[in-house]
């Protein structure tokens, strides 16, 4: 798994347009917290090596732990793991409960329709 940033670091796929440069953090499209200078892309390797390009839809917490959604860029099924930041970098974690990715599911969804409303 590898990281990219570009530009102001959201590469305004947030949504916000660069508006809130003096703001370390503010609500971006919805999908929780975002500050300039994280994660774009991730790039997950599958287990016969390939890698694929995941546009990171945004981090939230739940439960006391932090999930990331990732869109592929090839794909419309959004990835939903276990996030955490270590001194090599960012690392994911599978979801193996049930239960449990069915709660970060419902919690995705639920900070996705939060946008929506207008």
């Amino acid at each position: 798994m590898s990281k990219e940033q570009n530009g102001c670091g959201c590469g305004n796929s947030c949504g916000c347009n660069g508006e809130n440069h003096g703001q370390k953090d503010h609500q971006c499209g919805g999908h929780g917290e975002h500050n300039h200078g994280e994660i774009d892309v991730i790039y997950l390797e599958t287990t016969n090596g390939e890698e694929i390009e995941c546009q990171v839809l945004g981090r939230f917490p739940l439960d006391e732990v932090e999930y990331i959604a990732l869109l592929p860029k090839e794909g419309e099924t959004v990835y939903l793991y276990g996030f955490s930041e270590t001194e090599e970098g960012p690392e994911l974690s599978q979801i193996e409960d049930d239960n449990t990715y069915s709660k970060v599911s419902e919690e995705f969804m639920r900070l996705c329709d939060e946008t929506v409303e207008i």
